[in-house]
């Protein structure tokens, strides 16, 4: 006990001698723990989706992949309402199965205000208890999710609509009139949770609204999901599913819907489907990327250490030396010398937890990030805190420790310099190291930026300028009362100065098209290959003018020709689709779907980007009507260029109190609702612009330790060369020369393996950046700029100091 605490007493005492050297070093650690903690953090939190239901490694969503004439069709993430009939009690691999309708119609207003945005509703059955972990109040009654009109509501929205009441019992009402009583109440969902729900809705309810929630085989409704039994492997229950419902000889190939079982622990960060329950999603590849950067910094900092470490070994050689002398040995000396790592290190690590109770929220605002705010109470924290601390003390202590112990008393105590053949090799190599991982990084935050920018750059086929979009009211209680207002809202928008259009529509550009079709041919031609899939929505006379979508062909739809809704409108990716050359060619043609029914094509729009313009554009069919309004749907009104928008809002609130008194008025600017496609590109940007400059940033600490530690072992043939008369210019030359070296080979691996990384960052983008092979000398010129300023500083430093300073012992 007394040898450790002589080994504290005399680290601390040497970490106070030097207290430049030693701020140096911590003020390295911590930024390197600060930035890798941070990118953990958010990595940790990314992965913890969904890791709070019980047995969650056996829970699977059920999926279905369509192929039609050897054509696979997009797949989403629900399926049809009847597969529940297919599986449940069917076979003994299932412990249990549960399907829900993520409801986009209802909402409950406190005091006329909606404080839970959509989609905070499901109609859920009672299995969904048995499958996913929720935590229920005392008193609720999850058989009681068997009848209709009855609903669980979660702990805050309790709180909200019963105050100071008990919730159990209590009558909620809904915006379209729908009574539904409170027979449970349950704590919040947590954030990591890949559905959001404050409103459970017995399933029952759905089916009394319409039996296609129960039954329905043809149109995908709702998401389904499996518990397997512990004993059971994901390709059994797949493979005894095919040997029951699909024939031998059926051919997979050509026409099959074949089951896919999703883990629901890769939903939020690798799911590739339409229609998941959130849109914001993770993105797997851009986390690995933060991941990587996250060990860069670390990595970094701790070679940083190593390298300021054992440049200043050479000052503390003859302490070493004296105390070999006075019998230390080679373990005594490691175990000293680690001792003070660890204590530098743990320092760092105070400094790293104080910084981050106040910097995680400023994080979590700039980068748009959720990061844990009271991380303190994670263990995870702890563990990977603690990890980082003894094991990056221990790891990067090592070295030094290593590289001191091992010097010769007696080389040391003539006053001779220590020349560590291994030693600097290893320096070498650190420093090529941490040139390469800069020249990656600069390359890879280039080209991020250059990429979003690319994107933001591009033509998206459409203005969403001084467009604002309003949400139709949700009320079905009055179908022929509904159209009269909606008719009226959009004529008499049309009347308000200042602005220029407007129009009705399910969706609006930025938002994803949940309906496919597929299965149409054309009628002139015979086309084993014609089936197709088309987005389908529908629209208004006035959407394409609202939108300025090119009408590039035929005619648009117009609402006094009662246009049939067997007349349709193909965007040119549609046509494509179908064989067609030029949009003349198609239009007037017939189409033949499935059931024989004909439409016949009125017109042709250029393309546009419905979603966000790193996708490639899908075919896009549109048709006429306003089946969607009362459940979702969009109006979108367009100002005029000079027109005062505040002014025109009124006007319009004033229009929406008139029509839709019972219903909040609430809008958002088309740019803004397009730009949340990005929100997560936008993040990754961000997170990797900041912490790649905080890398490159350490790798230049490392750089001047480096410097700092050659200059002292050239401090002699320096001094030599300024005696014999050498200029600095001539002595920056020879010291160049060693620099150049590494440089050199630091940029032809960098370089290569940047090409690597290029495609990675790239590849899921239909429309790449053009890099030009001149981008490629950024970063060498800045790694070279770094070195020469370097470089310059230490033999400046050196040439002032008098020769006879450094020849005193010769």
């Amino acid at each position: 006990m007394s040898i450790l605490l002589n080994y504290f007493r005399v680290s601390f005492r040497s970490i106070m001698k030097r207290k430049s050297t030693s701020i140096i070093h911590v003020l390295g650690l911590t930024l390197g723990m600060v930035a890798g903690l941070t990118i953990l953090l958010y990595v940790h939190y990314e992965y913890s989706f969904d890791r709070h239901n019980k047995d969650a490694s056996r829970i699977y969503r059920f999926e279905l992949i369509t192929k039609i004439n050897g054509v696979v069709e997009p797949r989403q993430a629900y399926t049809m309402p009847a597969m529940i009939y297919f599986l449940r009690g069917q076979f003994p691999q299932i412990e249990a199965a549960t399907r829900f309708v993520k409801e986009t119609e209802v909402q409950f207003y406190k005091n006329d205000f909606c404080h839970f945005p959509h989609p905070n509703t499901l109609f859920v059955e009672p299995e969904f208890f048995n499958v996913f972990t929720v935590h229920l109040k005392p008193g609720s009654d999850t058989a009681a999710m068997r009848k209709p009109d009855v609903v669980f509501i979660s702990e805050r929205a309790a709180k909200l609509h019963f105050p100071g009441k008990e919730a159990y019992g209590q009558i909620i009402k809904d915006n379209i009139g729908h009574d539904y009583q409170v027979v449970g109440v349950y704590k919040d969902l947590p954030p990591t949770s890949h559905f959001k729900a404050d409103f459970l809705i017995s399933y029952a309810t759905a089916i009394k609204r319409s039996t296609v929630y129960d039954r329905g085989g043809e149109i995908n409704y709702v998401y389904f999901y499996l518990k397997l039994k512990s004993n059971c492997k994901p390709d059994d229950l797949i493979s005894a599913f095919n040997n029951k419902y699909i024939p031998k000889n059926a051919d997979l190939k050509k026409n099959a819907q074949i089951p896919f079982l999703r883990p629901l622990l890769d939903i939020h960060l690798k799911s590739d489907v339409l229609s998941e329950l959130l849109p914001d999603t993770g993105n797997y590849f851009l986390i690995m990327m933060l991941l990587l950067v996250a060990m860069i910094i670390l990595i970094t900092a701790w070679i940083n250490f190593i390298n300021l470490s054992t440049s200043k070994s050479i000052e503390r050689s003859r302490e070493t030396g004296i105390r070999k002398v006075n019998g230390a040995t080679k373990v005594h000396l490691i175990f000293q010398f680690l001792t003070e790592s660890l204590i530098i290190n743990f320092i760092a690590g105070c400094l790293t937890f104080v910084i981050l109770i106040f910097i995680l929220p400023v994080f979590s605002s700039y980068l748009n990030l959720y990061l844990p705010l009271q991380f303190w109470k994670s263990s995870f924290f702890w563990m990977l805190f603690c990890s980082l601390i003894i094991g990056g003390g221990a790891i990067s202590g090592l070295i030094p420790a290593w590289v001191q112990a091992n010097f010769k008393p007696i080389d040391v105590l003539k006053g001779g310099l220590i020349k560590h053949g291994g030693g600097m090799k290893l320096r070498k190599t650190l420093l090529t190291i941490q040139f390469v991982a800069s020249i990656i990084l600069i390359i890879c935050t280039l080209i991020v930026y250059l990429q979003i920018n690319y994107l933001k750059s591009l033509d998206k086929g459409f203005d969403r300028k001084n467009i604002i979009a309003i949400k139709p009211p949700n009320s079905q209680t009055d179908e022929a009362k509904s159209e009269i207002q909606h008719n009226m809202f959009i004529a008499e928008l049309q009347k308000i100065p200042g602005i220029k259009s407007a129009s009705a529509s399910e969706v609006i550009p930025g938002e994803a098209i949940p309906q496919r079709m597929s299965s149409f041919q054309r009628a002139d031609v015979t086309m084993e290959e014609g089936h197709r899939f088309f987005a389908y929505t529908n629209i208004d006379e006035n959407f394409f003018k609202t939108f300025g979508i090119q009408l590039l062909a035929g005619q648009n739809f117009t609402s006094e020709k009662k246009i049939s809704p067997q007349k349709i409108i193909l965007n040119v990716s549609g046509i494509k689709a179908l064989g067609f050359k030029t949009p003349e060619e198609a239009v007037g043609q017939i189409l033949i779907s499935w059931n024989k029914s004909q439409h016949q094509i009125l017109g042709v729009v250029n393309d546009y980007s419905q979603s966000w313009s790193g996708k490639e554009h899908e075919p896009i069919w549109f048709e006429y009507g306003y089946f969607w309004f009362g459940t979702g749907g969009q109006y979108s009104i367009r100002f005029e260029e000079k027109a005062d928008k505040e002014a025109v809002i009124s006007k319009v609130n004033m229009l929406w109190q008139k029509l839709f008194p019972d219903y909040p008025f609430e809008y958002i600017t088309v740019d803004d609702a397009y730009n949340l496609q990005y929100v997560s590109l936008y993040r990754f940007n961000r997170c990797f612009i900041l912490f790649s400059l905080l890398a490159i940033f350490i790798s230049g600490m490392g750089l001047i330790g480096y410097c700092n530690y050659s200059t002292i072992l050239k401090r002699k043939e320096i001094a030599l060369r300024k005696t014999m008369g050498a200029t600095n210019f001539l002595i920056m030359l020879v010291l160049y020369r060693d620099y150049i070296k590494t440089f050199i080979l630091s940029a032809i691996i960098g370089i290569i393996s940047s090409e690597y990384f290029k495609d990675l960052l790239l590849e899921n983008y239909p429309n790449k950046v053009t890099i030009s092979p001149f981008f490629y000398f950024i970063p060498l010129v800045i790694i070279l700029i770094l070195i020469l300023l370097t470089v310059s500083y230490q033999v400046i430093k050196a040439s002032m100091e008098p020769p006879l300073k450094a020849l005193q012992y010769e």
